[in-house]
Order: structure tokens, then sequence, then C-alpha cells
């Protein structure tokens, strides 16, 4: 596969569950057919499992016979045209300072109704239950990484971040009342301002807005970064949090803790604080968005949910360090961030 490497190295809360698309595939073929046309590409039959961000992304051929993926955002779909426009400024402008592997951009095509990127193909997902352990602190580290670039210029990178944007707090008392196991999270709920606050402590950074397992490759040795469409303005401790929050219902456990101190070496924080700041924005999300997405959920996951909330609110409400334990010494965390990602 062939991606962009550079140096070494939406909506605020992202999306929480792959919801089914309302797409007609009948309908659009006719916009899909004319944008490839456009970028002089041949489209695929196969479909390209691993679609997101309510795109529409097809597997095309190149006239030199090259395979290439092209991601078309409709206007008449109900589409974003502002996110595709942020992810294809992202390839031009912020790509190539980003420290990370992601697809190179082609080329693109824009018009009144429409935006399409052909970018170069990219490999399949990695279930999250079939992460190791190793890939779980490359994850961390890329993270890192990230945070530490300038930030971009330009306003299409600033957005509400704050922490209480985008909360259902009545939804949320609704669905986590009727859940037995959720008792502590309650009284969380009914007085959200230390939770709320928590989250806010970490200064905010560019990151990529939208970070889970779905929107990361594996090629077999790196990670490769997919979908910028909520690039710009994030806290770390949500992007920390948020592809805990995502795996959780597929059975994935995180190694949260070292990801947390592995994290906070590579950017000089305390590792304490930061561990704090994560678990407020994992039981944050969890309490007060994610019950919007629950019916997308099959019961065993919305068990599972329900197994790590009542956990997060307990160590919320303990005043323990995030995660069950006392991080690790420095040097220790940084000679660890070496290891296998076949681990």
């Amino acid at each position: 596969m062939e991606v962009h490497r550079t140096a070494v190295g939406a909506d605020t809360y992202g999306c929480l569950v792959s919801a089914p698309q309302n797409h007609n595939p009948a309908a659009v073929a006719p916009e899909i057919e004319r944008l490839a046309h456009s970028l002089d590409v041949t489209l695929v039959p196969e479909p390209l499992i691993g679609s997101r961000s309510g795109a529409h992304v097809h597997r095309v051929v190149r006239r030199n016979g090259a395979p290439a993926v092209l991601k078309a955002t409709l206007a008449a779909d109900g589409e974003d045209l502002a996110a595709a426009e942020r992810e294809c400024a992202f390839y031009l402008d912020v790509a190539p300072i980003v420290p990370l592997l992601t697809p190179t951009l082609l080329d693109s095509h824009r018009d009144a109704t429409s935006i399409a990127l052909l970018l170069t193909p990219h490999h399949r997902l990695l279930p999250a239950v079939h992460w190791t352990h190793g890939i779980w602190l490359t994850l961390a580290a890329d993270l890192a990484a990230l945070h530490d670039i300038p930030f971009p210029s330009g306003s299409r990178w600033w957005r509400n971040v704050e922490p209480s944007a985008g909360i259902d707090r009545r939804g949320a008392g609704s669905y986590w009342r009727g859940v037995a196991a959720a008792e502590l999270a309650v009284s969380i709920i009914d007085d959200p301002a230390a939770l709320l606050a928590e989250t806010d402590r970490q200064e905010s950074c560019f990151g990529h807005g939208d970070c889970h397992t779905e929107n990361l490759l594996f090629d077999g040795s790196s990670l490769i970064w997919i979908d910028w469409q909520q690039a710009g303005l994030v806290h770390p401790a949500h992007e920390l949090a948020f592809p805990s929050v995502r795996a959780t219902p597929e059975g994935a456990m995180l190694p949260l803790t070292e990801m947390v101190e592995l994290y906070a070496v590579r950017r000089r924080l305390d590792p304490v604080a930061l561990a704090r700041s994560v678990l407020a924005a994992e039981l944050m999300i969890f309490l007060f968005v994610w019950p919007s997405y629950a019916g997308f959920i099959t019961a065993e996951g919305q068990e599972l949910v329900h197994r790590r909330v009542k956990s997060l609110a307990a160590r919320w409400l303990d005043h323990r360090p995030a995660h069950g334990s006392q991080p690790r010494n420095a040097w220790t965390v940084a000679a660890n961030s070496g290891a296998s990602l076949s681990e």
C-alpha cells in the first residue's frame, strides 16, 4: 500500500457506532459514475469493506491500471460537504506535517453538489478484538505525536470542544436509571460539574476527531490513519478515551493505563492528572452521549458497556487513580514503547 509518510514518528464526540447508512445505491449510482468519470477512473463492482463517515467509498482503477479508492460526499444525500472539504484540506495542507501514515490524495473533484477524493488503496480493517497489546501502545504513541504538531492555520480547524457540547442530560438520566448495574452512575448524571471540569483540564490541540479502530488500518507493522473529516481542535483526554468507548461493545479491553502513561511520557505531561482526565472523558461519553446510540448495539454489547460504566463510576467516585493503578516509572514506560506490534 502506498501511504503518505512524513516526519518520524463533527462532531465533538465523533461517531459512537457504525450505524447503518440510509444510502440508496440505485439512486446515487449515476452521481458516483459521474464523479468517477471526472477523475478518469473506473468503478470496481467489489464492495469496499470499511466505508465510513456517511460517504460513498468505492474501489476504482485508474487509467494506468493502478488501484485506488474513490470517496464521494453528496449534498443531495444529506451528507456534510464541509466535512469533506475539511478532509481534503487535511490531505493537502496538514498531512505533510503529521508524523503518521495516511492515504495519499491522488486527485480530487469539487462542484456545487459533491466532493470526491481519489486516494491510494488501503488495507482492510482489523477488528478491535484482534488488536494486540503492542498495537494499542502504538496508537497511544501516534496520538502523542499527532497532538504535538503546531496547530494548523485556518478557521476550518476550530470548533466547539466544550465538554458539555452535544450531551443529552435528560436522555442520559432516563436511560441509565433503567440499568440495574449503573446505580453509581445516576448520582454523577445528576451533578456532572466535576466530571465536565476534569475532562476539560488538559490543554486542547489538533487531533483526528474520530479516533477509533474503524478509522485505523493496520499494515502488519504500522497504523494507517483514515477518515479525517472531523479533524481539528480536540481534547487529548477525549481522543485517548474514545477508542475504548467504541471498542467496549465489541468485547475488546484496551491496556488504557499503559496507553495513558506512554502518551504522558511522550508529551511530558503529568500521568496521574492525565489518567484522571481520561477516566472522566470516557465516563462522560458513556453516560451522556452513548445512550442515543444504544439501539444500534447488541444486547451482549450493551451488557459489556454497563459493566464498564459501573467500573468507571466506582473509580471516579472513590477518587482512585484512573484505571485502578499508579503510573509506573516513566523510564519503564518509555522503554516499553518499543514493544513488538505482534505481542
